[in-house]
């Protein structure tokens, strides 16, 4: 609707007489070709009573709509984040054999739970909403007409609690792995270090046993010296 943005199903759910029209039913081919537009319609809730088919630009809906869009671009790039961690903790949760086992049963779980069932939830959801059945003969058709208010608190109040229980999820999660180790370079340094330890293992090793001899020769040199100047010392007494 004009200048309240308000919409109707149609002219008769506005309360739009026919003869408020800007066209005719029975012009055919030479009906104007601008939009059709209704005046006098009694549920406009505005002063002139118009309702038109044209886009509504509302001054009120501008900066809600950049809010809402900012809150989603942030939503979805903080719930982007926890992707790859999660991922990396299930493959660092079980041991190298059984990684491919991992990631197949959590695909599996998530489309249990979640791929699968969501369509038939979130339609239900959605039907909740309905205000007008089409009706067909005995059967009940698809929904002509939403409580546009119910319907966009409804979802978005259930979207925003299981996105909560999804981020409370991910940081109990991260609380209780932060001990994990996520990347190789940890178990890559070990390795290195291992491997230089090893390494220079055996320098180390030829080093004392050089230490060890070269001390050994100067104790004989010492106890040799020493037996010299005891006989020396005999010979003069």
């Amino acid at each position: 609707m004009r200048n309240s943005g308000q919409v109707f199903y149609s002219p008769c759910h506005a309360g739009c007489p026919i003869s408020g029209a800007n066209f005719s039913l029975f012009a055919g081919k030479d009906r104007s070709s601008q939009l059709p537009q209704f005046n006098n319609c009694a549920c406009a809730g505005t002063e002139d009573g118009i309702v038109s088919r044209s886009f509504c630009m509302v001054d009120d809906c501008e900066w809600k709509f950049k809010v809402y869009f900012a809150n989603q671009a942030i939503g979805a790039f903080f719930g982007g984040m926890s992707v790859v961690p999660a991922m990396l903790i299930i493959l660092r949760s079980v041991d190298p054999e059984h990684r491919s086992v991992s990631l197949g049963f959590n695909g599996f779980v998530v489309s249990l739970f979640a791929t699968l069932p969501s369509p038939i939830v979130w339609g239900k959801l959605i039907d909740l909403s309905c205000i007008a059945w089409q009706k067909t003969c005995s059967s009940t058709g698809a929904c002509s007409l939403y409580d546009n208010d119910k319907l966009r608190i409804q979802l978005h109040v259930i979207y925003g609690t299981i996105r909560l229980i999804s981020l409370f999820s991910d940081l109990w999660v991260f609380y209780w792995a932060k001990g994990l180790k996520l990347t190789d370079e940890e178990e890559e340094e070990k390795e290195n270090k291992k491997d230089g330890e090893e390494a220079t293992k055996p320098e180390e090793e030829e080093l004392m046993s050089k230490k060890l001899s070269i001390a050994s020769d100067t104790r004989e040199r010492k106890a040799t010296r020493e037996a010299i100047e005891l006989i020396q010392q005999l010979e003069e007494g």
